[in-house]
């Protein structure tokens, strides 16, 4: 692990209670406490490091990212 890792491993924002509940309701992408859209990680309870301007916008970051996964299986 090189120091940049290491380093966002421990400076991602925690998700309150609140939020995890709400992702567990209506899906991992929420508004976040600073007004921008984010994506939750309810594995980690964590937010993604990115803020989006819309909710348009994270949900598409969230597809590409399951997108991605499904090509590194293939």
């Amino acid at each position: 692990m090189n120091l940049i890792q290491y380093t966002l491993q421990f400076s991602r924002e925690k998700v309150s209670q609140s939020d995890m509940n709400k992702a567990e309701n209506s899906g991992v992408v929420q508004k976040k406490p600073n007004g921008k859209w984010g994506i939750i990680s309810k594995q980690k309870g964590e937010w993604w490091d990115a803020d989006y301007e819309t909710e348009e916008k994270a949900n598409n970051a969230l597809k590409a990212y399951h997108a991605g996964k499904w090509f590194k299986k293939n």
